[in-house]
């Protein structure tokens, strides 16, 4: 692993007022959570580093916890804000940063602690404008186990490639964009701060799904090369209230709404309006996740199963299943999109129950 002085942590005495890396932790009522996430990031070998808490109208104690831990150590400052979202909260942490590259961090996960020190030496020798690493699930109350650090990078570079990044951000529809897709979360990564304010890249305010998708595009449209790290730096806690676990009955009309703007991020950027394919493709994936939770589900009945399920195929965006090419999905997943296409309610719920029990 990279030392710290090699991503130049012995200049202490310019920290504050030009740190080389910010990293932004929006914090919303995650109090049990919060000394963890935060010691997890002060904590790296890198040191030449500041943490901006952005405290997003927290009730259970969160922002003195947060007041605490600036008081204790002089590289964290906090930000208190009305709630308005994780996107407007990492824009207000990021309109304040100072360092020269940034990172994000959810404020009930854990960092590892030379995850940045790596980051940072390889944005710093290859002049790259991107490193990605992966990420561990780890359960809510066991102790992580990390994975592999021991994955060779792998570098992409030109127009063409960065192309394929961004599109492979909102879904593969074809084999060979596979090779492209790193993940979608913002905190899976260290970016640098010029590309972001030349370019005037941020987060969608609005409460939108995948918020972290649209970044993303527009940071790889912006970008020249990419460092891509298959190692789990970054410990994602899966704690049973999490949002993307719960049962929302309403998920694919922010599904549809997310598919229209990224619709229209394609259409801003020039690209052909064949690249549709890639919204089309955000809503067939999530689709097969949402008929998951909601016909897998012991809280519907049969009834409210099927009364979800005929309100959901009357959709007109439904039509965009028809056309979507099916040559990148599992056996299994051609079987349940040919199934949704003709609107088969019973082979969908077998499916949907059947995978329940699996996991």
């Amino acid at each position: 692993m990279p030392s710290a002085t090699a991503c130049g942590t012995d200049r202490l005495t310019d920290m504050k007022e030009n740190p080389l890396l910010t990293v932004v932790m929006p914090v919303y009522n995650t109090a049990a959570y919060l000394d963890e996430a935060v010691d997890s990031v002060l904590g790296q070998t890198l040191r030449d580093i500041e943490v901006i808490l952005v405290d997003d109208g927290s009730t259970d104690g969160s922002g003195a916890i947060c007041e605490a831990r600036a008081a204790r150590d002089p590289r964290v400052r906090v930000i208190h804000k009305a709630n308005g979202g994780l996107g407007a909260a990492r824009n207000t942490g990021m309109a304040d940063a100072r360092g020269k590259y940034i990172a994000f961090a959810d404020s009930d996960d854990i960092v590892l602690p030379e995850t940045y020190a790596t980051a940072v030496e390889m944005l710093e020798s290859a002049h790259a404008s991107q490193v990605s690493f992966s990420y561990q699930n780890f359960a809510d109350g066991t102790t992580p186990v990390p994975g592999d650090l021991t994955a060779a990078p792998r570098i992409y570079k030109g127009a063409d490639e960065m192309r394929r990044i961004a599109l492979a951000v909102f879904s593969q529809p074809y084999a060979d964009d596979e090779r492209f897709h790193l993940p979608g979360s913002s905190c899976m990564a260290v970016y640098r701060m010029d590309i972001i304010r030349d370019n005037g890249i941020t987060f969608e305010n609005d409460r939108v799904s995948s918020e972290d998708f649209l970044f993303g595009f527009l940071y790889f449209m912006a970008s020249d090369s990419v460092i891509w790290l298959d190692r789990p730096y970054y410990l994602y806690r899966q704690t049973a209230g999490s949002l993307s676990r719960g049962l929302r009955l309403d998920r694919m009309t922010m599904i549809e709404d997310m598919c229209r703007r990224i619709s229209e991020y394609l259409a801003a950027k020039g690209m052909d309006p064949a690249t549709d394919v890639y919204a089309h493709g955000y809503y067939a994936n999530n689709l097969r996740v949402v008929i998951k939770q909601v016909l897998g589900s012991k809280e519907l009945t049969l009834r409210q199963k099927r009364q979800w399920f005929a309100h959901e195929m009357s959709r007109p965006y439904m039509a965009c299943l028809k056309t979507y090419p099916c040559e990148n999905m599992t056996a299994k997943q051609r079987l349940l999109h040919k199934s949704l296409t003709n609107k088969l309610f019973w082979p969908v719920i077998a499916m949907a129950m059947w995978q329940n029990r699996k996991s």
